[in-house]
Parts: C-alpha cells; structure tokens; sequence
C-alpha cells in the first residue's frame, strides 16, 4: 500500500515537463505553476466523474488553475484535433498569420517527402513540406488571396519563431492547436476578470490570447470571440457568466465536454440549480471549484451526489515536504502553519445592555412605534460601542446622554404597557448605556489593539472593522495616539476591503470583532497572513463557538479517502485541521446582527397596520442593503438587476422581487418629483388632458380647508362616522402627502367631498376619481418611460465604476441627465414576507445606523 506521500512523489514526477512553464504579468516575476494544482489535475483525471475540489482559499487559484488544467488536456490528447491536412479540399481557403493562400493539393516531390501546394495571388504555386509548414488555418474570410511576398514573409516569421522554441515543445504545440479542436471547456466565472486574466498574462513569454482560442457566450448562446482578429474553428475555451447561456450554447450544438464552475456566490450558485440539474442530465461532466469558507453552505453539491476532494491541512503541507517550488506559496503557507489568537476583552455594563435588549426583543410586536423607536435608539449605541475601538468624545457623550433621558421619559409614559420584568429590562439597559457613553467608560477592545500594535515587531498589518465608519475614526485616532504609520506599514480597512484584495500579504491581521458567521468563515479563510488576532468581548465569543460549531455539524464531507483508496489503496489522508470546539454555551444571545433585520422591519409592520379594512395594508418582502438602507417591496415589483453588467457586453435585467437574492447589485431611480410629474404631465397635454391634474386634487382641497377649522380628531372622527373606516395613519397621509392623486376607493372620495357643506354629490366624485385614475396612469407610463431611458444611459455611467474601490457599505449615489439620482444597492438578506402600510411600499428607507 501507498503512503500518501509515495503517491505524491509518484504523481509529480508525470508532471515534469510543466515544471517549464513560466507565468508572468506585467506587475510581477515569472512563476511556476504551484504542484497543488498538478495534483489535483491527477485526481480530477484518475476519477473521471463529476467533482468538486476544495482549495485553502479559492480566488488565489482559480485562474492558474483553469490555465493548467485546459493545458494539461490539450497536452494529454484530452481534446480530439480537427487539423488534418489531408482532408483539406482544393480551392480551400487557408490562412498563415495574417496571409490568405488557395489550397490545391498534397503531393510527393521527386525526393519523395510530401508538400502542400498552395496558390498565391501572383498565381505562383509554392510547396510547403508538411512537416516544417506552420499549421494552417481554415478560414472563410472575403479577403483577397495575398501576394506571394507577405506570404513568405508570413511563413518566414512562424518559421523562425518555431527554431527560437524548438524546445519549447509544449507551447508551440499549445499555439498551433488553438483553433483546431473539436470540444470546448465552459467556464462559469466573470467573463471581465477572466478574459482580462488571459489578455494581460503570459506564459513563456507568449501571450495567453496567442496560445489559446478564448471566446465568451452571450446571454442566447452566441459565441463572441475576445481574441484579436477573425479566427475560425473552435475555441477550447469558452467563458460564461450563467449556467444558463451554457445550455443555450449546448441546445445550438456546440460540443461542450466539460463544465467548470467556482463556487464563490452561495445565492447564484442557487439561483441556478434547476440550470445545474439540466447540463447533469446532458452527461456533460461537471467540475465544481470552491475555497474552505463555502464548504458548510454545500449540501446541494453532497445531495447530487457529488465527490469533494479537500485539501486539507496534512495533504497541502505533503506538499512542502516533497520541496514544491513555492508559487503562490503565501497562500499554502498561511493555510498550514498560521496561528489564530482569540483575544477575551472585557466590560460588564456592554454585556447587560446586550442581555437586557436580547430580552426584550421577544416583545418587538407588541410594543407601541415610540418603543419601538426607543428600542431602535438602545440598539444603535449598542451596535456603535460594541464595533469601537477608539475612545468617545466629550461631544457623543453629551449627545447620548440628552437622548437617554428623552427616551426614558418616553418609557415611562408608556410602562404601564409593559410588563414588570420588561421595565426592568429597560432600565438595566439605559443605566447600562449610560456607563457606556460615560468618561469612565473603559473601551477594552482600544486599550488591547493599543498593546499589541505598540509590542509586535512585525512590518506588515492589517486591521480589519466591521464598517467604514469604524475605520475612519480608528485610524485617525491611532494616528494621533501612537503615529502608527511611523514604525510600520499599516492598513485598516472594512472586511469587504480586506475580502477583495487578492495578491496582499500581511504578517499579522487584526480583527476587531466577530461580524457574523458568513463573513467571518469569508475572513478567517482569506489566508492572507501567518498570523490572526481576533478581538472579542464575551458575547461575541459565545457567537464564535456558536458559528465554528455549526460550521463542523454542516461540513460537507470530503471523499478523500474514498478517491485515493479506489486508485492507490491510500488510506491514511484523515483530516487534521485544527479542532473546533463543540461545547457551545447554551445561551439565549444571538448573533448580534441577526436581530437587525427583526427590529427595523418591526418597526413598520405593527398591528396597527393589520386593519382587513384598511385599503392602505399590503403584504411585502422585507430587503437590507448592504448601505443599511432597506426596504418593503411587493412580491411582484419589478427590480433593476444589474450584475452582468459588469460583465463586457452584459444585459440589464428586470426581476421581480420574489427572484432577488442576497448578492445580488441593483440601481433604483430616485427621480425629482418634478421630473416625474413634467413628464406625465407633459403624456396629459399630448392626451388633451392637462386639466384633468387640478380636477383630482379637489378631494384633497376640501381636506385642507376642513383641516383648516379643525384638529386632525374631529376630522377623523367625522369621516369614520360617515363610513371610511381606514385608519389614522391613512387619513394622515391623505392630508399630508403632497404626492397622493387619488384615495383607492370611490367611496372614500365621495365621502371626503360630502365634508363640504354643499356636498358635491357622485356624479362629482365619480368625475373626480376617475380623473386620479388617469393622472396616475400618466405617472405609471412617466416612470416606465424614465426607467427605459435609465437603462440606456446606465451602460455608460457604470463603465466608470470600479466595484473594487467602491465601499458599498456606504451610501452609493450618481446624477443622470433628465433622470435624477441614481443609487447603487448591493443586496444584503431577502427577510420573509410582512403587511405593512401601503405609503411605504417600494421605497428605500434610511434611519437605521443614521
């Protein structure tokens, strides 16, 4: 039996011609393809089945490895050649570089050796011997034959370049086959990011687009060559940005024999099951790519059956052991042999505010909208110290504690709605937060980020926060406290910062916090640095054991040992990756961002808008943004989704809501209102309805005279006894809403208008109401009219938009000509559906964290 470390040794050795590659870009030295992805080459190959392999850390790899993998194959007689010079037919016409030549026949000179007969536009017939002739392209081109000079030329050029690299065999080959193989590898990945890869990379000193025919699909299907020039045959490599455009290439006829696919985002790779499922049912092979921090989110992979090999801990240091040339060894290395250090911070007042507002948001649904926006005011702070380490300022501490008694007032105004218990809780909390945003308020989590980076020695940090703003005021905090920047290099920034940067190496990251179970697997399976400092208060610590204990109950399993059993008979690859412990605290706290979303869409959905005769209560989706901004948006309302536009030639697409998902990038108009009504106006006027506008505000007009005379209960009161039983909220938004046309009943316009006391009668009001129904049909077609011409303005906008250097945790806003202001909204968490007041429906609300 095999020792793993006798299979690797074994496996390299069939791996030594590519020890001669040389990889390279414009920013860094040449480099040689890591063994990590030879072996996993040989176990893809020894198992000729459907896949999935689990790298340390996934954006580090994935590019070098689809670039060996399709070499590997094309070197292996993996891919079946079309080239084949004698089923070339006369008058063929044929292309050497950029030359044009007529094919007439192959035949054997005097000596015997067999030549390739071509014709000029000289009408010169010339011989080119088969085995030193360059291969020649098919190619349907219009262009007319080329005179017998740029071809010699042409045919010179190739000639020496293939004595320069004579004994670069692999790379002539792999430029001499580029456009004559039958099959085609598909790629589901950023076609920018990946077809920029093989533009501005090389190999051997030859670019990547001369090596390989690249081509994208497009959203039916179509094969777009991203090459330069005209280029016939068939590409080995086509990149798409859906499953979906990959079937529709398939159903064409075009011969994809296999499918790749990097998992990076859980949600589209979802979104895209029933896609998945229809390329299984085409036996088309299917290999699936992710890093560490996906594994536990996977199990549709295991449901389907399908075989993971994981590079754990043991099986990527074998690596080193056997004297791997150390490409992109910061990654392997980190992975192996990092050290996590958990750091306990400490302060009891943070922990009762915690405890007490875990408590108390059981009773969210209950509680009046005052309580409710006391809550919301408890929580902020709360949120804000436990992501500080810098310390507050006397001005925060003035500004807090006003706004602690105002909304202590405010509890006690409304105690006898709550319990016993929940005053306590209240008040444990405030008399908490007081301590909090006091002058003897110690922030733990500062003092222990000071110690560290006063004491390390090493060049390189990074300190990672939750938010931008965190890192605004940490940094120039530190910079004043101990001039950081003066010893070393440090950076600090947010986690999606830190997430996005792909070639950076820190000897020590320090994180502030514990930022929630997905994006902490995300940071602490970066790789980074050999080093990791993660800041923790108590409860945050119980959030980490909670997380690291669910991520080992929901692992997928690898079939390590199965894989390599059935080949080598190896059975001894167990997984030693560091222990997790599983004694989790049983404990009533959450995950402190888990309650976010429970508390500001509570804010809204109270009972007081569960009225059945209330016409203004709607059913709707809850949706966070990554801005913290959010909204309620019904289940059919139609989003502007824009994530292959970031793609080259990528499409605008409109989802309902119901089909959007976390992830997801995308742009809602805010337009002026007075851009929306010109426009609809000015559909009016075309229409000879320009008075029609003025005609359904009357109803309105008779509300502001009676409000006028009257306080805002007598006229409620009024208008109940009448028969319009909505609720105050409504009738508030009918007076006060400059925006509303119409109410959405006829009977409450006639209702509205018998407060006059010479009452218009129906007749009026059905005048008067259906006037509203045109004005709004007339804003209906602005805003169609608007969103059409965003659409075609968008392209160009965002072309100026680098997502890399936008932190879309912060609000992303943009001015577009005879549009208004445009946002940019990154998808945080789609919530369960809620009934809410129909004044708030698809629009974007901001108070929470302002």
């Amino acid at each position: 039996m095999k020792t793993w470390e006798e299979y690797i040794e074994e496996e390299l050795s069939k791996y030594i011609k590519f020890d001669d590659l040389m990889f390279s870009n414009s920013s860094q030295s040449s480099k040689k393809f890591p063994k990590i992805l030879y072996i996993s080459t040989s176990i893809i190959e020894r198992n000729k089945n459907n896949l999935l392999i689990v790298f340390p850390e996934l954006k580090q790899y994935t590019n070098l490895f689809l670039l060996f993998h399709i070499i590997y194959r094309i070197d292996s007689n993996e891919f079946s050649k079309e080239y084949d010079p004698t089923k070339f037919k006369k008058d063929d016409l044929l292309k050497c570089g950029n030359s044009v030549a007529r094919f007439d026949r192959i035949e054997k000179n005097k000596s015997g050796k067999e030549l390739i007969w071509i014709e000029n536009a000289n009408g010169m017939m010339y011989g080119v011997p088969i085995d030193l002739a360059p291969v020649f392209q098919h190619t349907s081109t219009k262009k007319k034959l080329s005179k017998y000079e740029k071809f010699y030329k042409e045919f010179k050029k190739q000639e020496k370049e293939r004595r320069q690299h004579s004994e670069d065999q692999l790379v002539m080959k792999l430029k001499n086959l580029r456009t004559h193989t039958h099959e085609t590898i598909c790629i589901i990945a950023s076609q920018n990011e990946l077809i920029e890869f093989f533009q501005k990379n090389k190999m051997n000193g030859y670019e990547l687009t001369e090596l390989f025919y690249v081509s994208r699909l497009d959203k039916s299907g179509k094969i777009i060559s991203v090459t330069k020039g005209k280029l016939e045959g068939k590409p080995e490599i086509i990149i798409s940005t859906s499953l979906y455009s990959a079937i529709e290439a398939i159903e064409t006829g075009l011969e994809i024999n296999k499918v790749i696919l990097p998992i990076y985002n859980l949600n589209k790779f979802q979104s895209e099951l029933d896609a998945f499922d229809e390329i299984l049912n085409f036996n088309i092979e299917i290999l699936c790519l992710c890093g560490m921090e996906m594994t536990p989110y996977l199990e549709q992979l295991e449901m389907r059956e399908f075989p993971v090999w994981e590079w754990n801990k043991q099986l990527t240091l074998s690596l080193f052991q056997n004297k791997e040339e150390r490409a992109l060894h910061e990654i392997q290395d980190n992975y192996v042999n990092r050290v996590e250090h958990y750091i306990q911070c400490q302060n009891n007042s943070l922990e009762t505010a915690l405890k007490e507002l875990f408590y108390l948001n059981r009773y969210l649904d209950e509680y009046t909208g005052k309580l409710v926006e006391v809550y919301s005011f408890l929580y902020k702070k709360t949120y804000e110290f436990l992501n500080k380490v810098s310390p507050i300022n006397f001005k925060e501490i003035v500004t807090v504690k006003k706004s602690l008694e105002y909304y202590y007032e405010m509890v006690i105004q409304y105690q006898l709605l709550l319990s016993e218990s929940q005053n306590d809780s209240f008040r444990n909390a405030f008399e908490a937060i007081a301590d909090l945003y006091s002058r003897k308020s110690i922030i733990d989590k500062m003092l222990k980020l000071e110690e560290y980076l006063l004491n390390i020695s090493r060049k390189k940090v990074c300190i990672v926060m939750k938010k931008s703003k965190f890192c605004y005021e940490a940094e120039e905090y530190l910079l004043k406290r101990i001039n950081i920047k003066k010893f070393y290099s440090v950076n600090i920034m947010n986690y999606k910062e830190f997430l996005a940067e792909k070639n950076n190496f820190y000897d020590l990251v320090i994180i502030t916090g514990w930022f929630g179970e997905k994006k902490m697997r995300s940071i602490i399976n970066a790789y980074n640095s050999s080093e990791l400092i993660i800041l923790l208060y108590e409860i945050e610590d119980k959030w980490r054991k909670a997380h690291e204990y669910q991520w080992t109950r929901h692992e997928i399993q690898n079939n390590n040992d199965i894989l390599l059993s059935d080949i080598t008979g190896i059975s001894n690859t167990k997984n030693i990756n560091t222990p997790v412990n599983t004694e989790v605290e049983n404990s009533s706290f959450g995950d402190f961002d888990d309650y976010i979303g429970e508390y500001i869409f509570s804010k809204y959905a109270r009972s007081d808008y569960n009225n059945e005769n209330d016409e203004e209560s709607v059913d709707a989706i809850p949706i966070k943004f990554h801005d913290d901004s959010y909204g309620f948006f019904k289940e059919t309302h139609k989003m502007i989704v824009i994530n292959e536009l970031f793609n080259e030639n990528g499409s605008i697409n409109n989802k309902e809501t119901k089909n959007v998902y976390s992830g997801d990038f995308i742009v809602m108009r805010e337009t002026a209102k007075d851009i929306l009504r010109d426009l609809a106006d000015e559909i009016l006027n075309k229409n000879d309805m320009g008075r029609l506008r003025e005609k359904a505000s009357e109803w309105h007009m008779i509300l502001k005279v009676q409000m006028d005379d009257n306080v805002f209960s007598d006229v409620y009161k009024r208008l109940y006894e009448m028969g319009c039983h909505v609720s105050k909220l409504t009738v508030r938004n009918w007076i006060n809403n400059t925006d509303m046309i119409t109410p959405q009943k006829l009977e409450h316009v006639e209702i509205i208008l018998a407060l006059a006391k010479n009452s218009y009668g129906l007749k009026r009001a059905k005048e008067i109401f259906e006037a509203g129904k045109q004005v709004k049909r007339a804003h209906i077609k602005a805003g169609k009219i608007l969103t059409k011409l965003l659409k075609v303005k968008l392209r160009n906008v965002l072309n100026d938009i680098d997502l890399e250097y936008i932190d879309l945790d912060e609000k992303v806003e943009f001015e577009i000509e005879n549009i208004g202001t445009v946002r940019l909204l990154l998808i945080e968490e789609v919530f369960e559906s809620k009934k809410i007041s129909k004044t708030i429906l698809n629009k974007l609300l901001d108070d929470w964290r302002r």
